[in-house]
């Protein structure tokens, strides 16, 4: 009799348990992962679950320079400079902050209420790196974070030389005219974080990306065209530039805001093969290379985007934009030097870890 009174005490007690642990007050952070499920899976589904950033109108949050400097020096708005210690020490905006990529998601979580401000804005030297660090950042549900067109390169003169000194002309980048069709279906990559539910995944991931050298994530387009085949080219472009300019020998066409989800063309790209990706001046392409490469693709950004190899076609076809570089993204604006003081706390920023590759 004690026997099954205490089996009985012993079920109630496990129901009891296991309704706590359904009902608590764990955070919802979307699908929730478990040894059945794949991970990719989870991670993919929650960031549809929360606005589909890199397929949405939103996409990408990149501000012209006029536009920063347009609200620059508002409360409401926290720059953070990406680059090396000694970089930044050296001349930097007024007020921002020096935060190495590496160590922006523990910024966002101990250090600041990033919710509170209107804009939090990521400036580097070429404007890819900040492009890139962003774009992991809204994946996160990060909604007021932004970067900014070609960062300093078009707000102070010095570095504006880097963009000058790159943009170019390559026949053999826009000799191949064909409509290359989409590959086969295949599945999702693999990857081997652990985490309870989508957020934790993506926290997880993001932490380890931002970890890495910028050579992970951005590619000259020299060594692209080395041996082409060696990857998988998108070309994140409109049609009529696919088709009119010419493109990277074998690229495949993805529309922008569109394409990069499985009910489109997401699962035609390689899993097992590295992925080169480029726009107009590698400022989308880096977005889409940071969601692709925190759902485990191996994939990386042409740095300077298509302002490398066929700058004169973008001068001609698309005047009046900040889609090609020229004199009219270029601004000079003051710098100061020292230290940056972390918010709320009136301390010096610690030291950190020298930015991963600059930008």
């Amino acid at each position: 009799m004690k026997q099954k009174t205490f089996i009985i005490s012993f079920l109630l007690f496990s129901l009891i348990i296991s309704l706590l642990s359904s009902c608590g007050s764990k955070e919802n952070n979307g699908a929730e992962a478990s040894g059945n499920e794949n991970t990719t899976q989870v991670l993919y589904d929650y960031f549809v679950e929360n606005g589909n950033y890199i397929n949405s109108e939103g996409t990408p949050a990149v501000m012209t320079a006029a536009g920063f400097i347009e609200i620059m020096n508002k409360k409401d708005i926290l720059v953070i400079d990406l680059r090396n210690a000694e970089e930044f020490a050296a001349g930097h905006i007024k007020g921002a902050i020096n935060v190495q990529p590496a160590d922006v998601p523990d910024f966002f979580r101990n250090h600041i209420d990033a919710p509170s401000f209107d804009r939090i804005v990521f400036l580097c030297n070429r404007g890819q790196l900040s492009a890139y660090v962003n774009g992991i950042m809204r994946l996160l549900g990060n909604a007021n974070t932004w970067s900014v067109r070609y960062g300093l390169s078009s707000l102070k003169a010095e570095f504006a030389k880097g963009w000058d000194s790159v943009i170019g002309n390559h026949a053999e980048a826009t000799a191949d005219t064909a409509n290359h069709p989409f590959p086969q279906q295949s599945s999702l990559p693999a990857i081997s974080v652990q985490g309870d539910n989508g957020y934790q995944i993506a926290s997880i991931q993001a932490r380890n990306l931002l970890s890495q050298e910028s050579n992970q994530f951005l590619i000259e387009y020299a060594e692209v065209m080395k041996n082409p085949s060696d990857y998988f080219i998108v070309a994140y472009v409109s049609p009529d530039h696919y088709s009119k300019s010419g493109h990277l020998p074998g690229a495949v066409r993805y529309a922008p805001t569109k394409s990069l989800s499985i009910d489109k063309q997401l699962l035609t790209l390689p899993a097992d093969k590295p992925i080169v990706v480029y726009c107009f001046n590698g400022h989308h392409s880096a977005y889409a290379t940071a969601y692709l490469r925190m759902l485990g693709y191996d994939a990386r950004s042409i740095l300077y985007g298509a302002n490398r190899f066929m700058h004169g076609f973008l001068e001609k076809n698309d005047q009046g934009t900040p889609r090609y570089w020229s004199d009219a993204q270029k601004n000079d604006i003051p710098f100061t030097t020292g230290q940056s003081i972390a918010p709320e706390t009136g301390k010096s920023t610690t030291k950190v870890k020298s930015a991963a590759g600059g930008c």
